[in-house]
Order: C-alpha cells, then sequence, then structure tokens
C-alpha cells in the first residue's frame, strides 16, 4: 500500500513542478489497501486518492516579464 501511495505523491510533485508550482497544499487524502474477494463480493485493488492545490511562493514581476518578452 505505501508503494501506491508514494506513487501517487510523485504524481503530485510532478504535475505541480509542470504547473511552475513548488509547494502543495493537499485539502484531502484517502488510501485504500486491498480486499480479497470471493464468488459474492469482488475484490478491491490499493488506492490512494489525493486533492491538492498547487502554489508557487514566487510570485511573478509583470513589468519584468513584459519587458523581457519585448526583446
Amino acid at each position: 500500500m505505501y508503494n501506491v501511495k508514494n506513487r501517487a505523491f510523485d504524481k503530485m510533485k510532478m504535475e505541480a513542478a509542470m504547473l511552475g508550482a513548488n509547494v502543495i497544499l493537499i485539502g484531502n487524502s484517502s488510501s485504500r489497501g486491498n480486499t480479497y474477494g470471493n464468488e459474492n463480493v469482488p475484490s478491491v485493488s490499493t488506492q490512494t486518492v489525493l486533492f491538492g492545490q498547487a502554489y508557487n511562493s514566487f510570485p511573478l514581476n509583470i513589468e519584468k516579464l513584459k519587458e523581457e518578452l519585448k526583446k
């Protein structure tokens, strides 16, 4: 179960980095382990769900950005 949870955190960090963020505020997380089934109850695989918001703690200077884009 920990491998699945760590993989979910790694994916969240990679997506935040692609968005230009360096901080993630995780609002909700849930994990569920394996459940073996039988002929009456289906089995359920390991699952981790993370909800969060990506932030950047270094805001852009719009005036500098405009000057750089004009060059």
